[in-house]
């Protein structure tokens, strides 16, 4: 029987009149007398748990890569650090992606790349250790750049030139003015750090001199202003022609290592420079910085660098490669804003990922990539780089003997978390607020007691989505698309499958 506000109800009386009780005494109609209050309780989130935060969650931003189904709500879930940035719901445009190997991370990864790519981002790969991200630029119909010792940089699609990094030589160029010149000194800056920096390398830990540093800096300048000697105008300098230079023992360089009177001293100070350009060029390097670099391709959706034919044992030879891809890399970005900015080019965004973090982090060792990884995540807002960084958890991004790196962890915009031993769980603890709940579920997407070797992992694809440090996260079963299913190229175990 329902009674509530309503209308005032009468009934006819056999005689005639009608009843003037509220309602009549009709069923479902007249008016109640006292409408109570309800009660109303207050109580902290652990008091009141499952009604709040609330149990079934409410409706989702539909904002960035369609990325799977709510765990819980069975809604769809939206996410890329990109479009959550833009829209005002993270303040970086980064994310850090952590779990055991095998669950999926460089899966969701690729997923959320092609998504981007699909939005008019551009998808930079600096070094692909594995390698899990190749078949997906192949996808897009970007570009492949292969580098081992058996692919020298003959070949265009495989050369990296620390002296050009992405080109902005001939960007400066194009452009001229004032502005023109700022980018030139900016490539002539860069190109002397990576340089100086492939020297160190080669060196095993010895510095570069400062009487080097200054020698490398100005050869440079001298090639990317007057170009090299006997080449057409406008042809990027290479390491080669900074060998030839040198050798020349030109005024300007002689003036800045202080060697104007004498042959014998200006051979004393830089044989030992030219000694390790040439091991570069010929030494256990394989001849991978000696060349041109194609760069017919910078309208192509993505481009990586594939490294996975470097072996681990060799991490002197990773560092170097690493330097030089990340060099072209951030020059690529530079160049393209500097495009945009002079009207010459449409405006665009980038996307960098950085699989394997911790790889990258221990094989940069002297090398400064630890630094790298430091600026980029300080710099991705005004840079206009959206960041993605991968690594099995925050354990490895710790300070110690072989990285420097500071709070990478703490400047992402948002953290993806997959399945994790309690271990690291603990270790999270410092970085975001983990729920009981949420803490036994990462743990358990780890697990694989009794797991059907012919089966999925337990925690194959699911993660938790934490935008804020504080509230709850999201927890998400990644969904593929056919075509992803059927491309088969996000398997990163294909050696067992045969």
């Amino acid at each position: 029987m329902r009674w509530g506000p309503g209308r005032t109800g009468s009934r006819e009386q056999p005689d005639g009149r009608r009843d003037a009780r509220p309602g009549g005494g009709v069923r479902g109609s007249g008016r109640t007398a006292f409408v109570p209050v309800p009660l109303e309780w207050q109580g902290t989130t652990r008091q009141v748990a499952g009604l709040y935060p609330w149990s079934v969650p409410g409706r989702l931003p539909p904002i960035g890569v369609p990325t799977g189904r709510h765990q819980l709500g069975a809604g769809v879930v939206c996410f890329d650090p990109a479009s959550w940035f833009l829209a005002g719901l993270i303040a970086n445009p980064s994310v850090l992606v952590l779990s055991k190997p095998g669950l999926g991370k460089s899966t969701l990864v690729d997923h959320w790349a092609i998504g981007m790519a699909a939005m008019g981002y551009h998808i930079l790969v600096p070094g692909d250790t594995k390698p899990d991200h190749v078949e997906m630029v192949r996808v897009l119909g970007g570009t492949v750049r292969t580098v081992s010792r058996g692919v020298t940089g003959t070949s265009a699609e495989a050369a990296l030139n620390p002296c050009d990094p992405g080109g902005m030589g001939a960007a400066a160029r194009r452009i001229g003015g004032l502005a023109g010149e700022a980018l030139l000194h900016e490539a002539i800056g860069r190109g002397a750090t990576a340089v100086h920096t492939l020297v160190q390398l080669t060196r095993e830990g010895e510095g570069v001199r400062d009487h080097e540093r200054a020698a490398l800096a100005t050869a440079l300048r001298l090639l990317c202003t007057a170009g090299p000697p006997g080449s057409s105008s406008g042809r990027a300098p290479t390491l080669p022609d900074l060998v030839a230079l040198l050798a020349e023992r030109p005024e300007p360089v002689r003036a800045v290592v202080l060697a104007r009177a004498h042959d014998d001293d200006y051979d004393i100070l830089l044989d030992p420079l030219r000694r390790s350009l040439l091991a570069l060029l010929s030494g256990p390097y394989g001849g991978v910085f000696g060349g041109q670099v194609d760069r017919s391709d910078v309208d192509t959706p993505a481009m990586v660098v594939d490294t996975s034919a470097i072996r681990a044992g060799d991490p002197g030879y990773l560092a170097a490669v690493l330097v030089g891809a990340w060099s072209e890399a951030y020059g690529r970005v530079e160049t393209a804003q500097a495009l945009a900015a002079a009207g010459l080019a449409p405006r665009r965004r980038h996307v960098i990922i950085l699989d394997e973090l911790w790889r990258v982090l221990r094989a940069g060792g002297g090398a400064g990539m630890a630094d790298r990884v430091n600026e980029l995540t300080r710099l991705n807002r005004t840079d206009g780089v959206c960041q993605i960084m991968v690594s099995h958890g925050v354990r490895d991004l710790a300070t110690g003997r072989d990285q420097q790196v500071e709070g990478i962890e703490h400047r992402a915009g948002a953290i993806v978390i997959g399945g994790v031993p309690r271990q690291e769980v603990e270790a999270l603890a410092g970085v975001v607020n983990l729920t009981d709940t949420e803490a036994a579920e990462l743990v358990s997407w780890s697990s694989t007691a009794d797991l059907d070797p012919r089966s999925r992992p337990p925690g194959s694809g699911k993660f938790l989505i934490k935008h804020s440090p504080t509230e709850p996260g999201i927890p998400v079963d990644v969904l593929l698309t056919p075509t992803e299913l059927a491309w088969g190229g996000q398997n990163s175990d294909l050696a067992w499958r045969w």
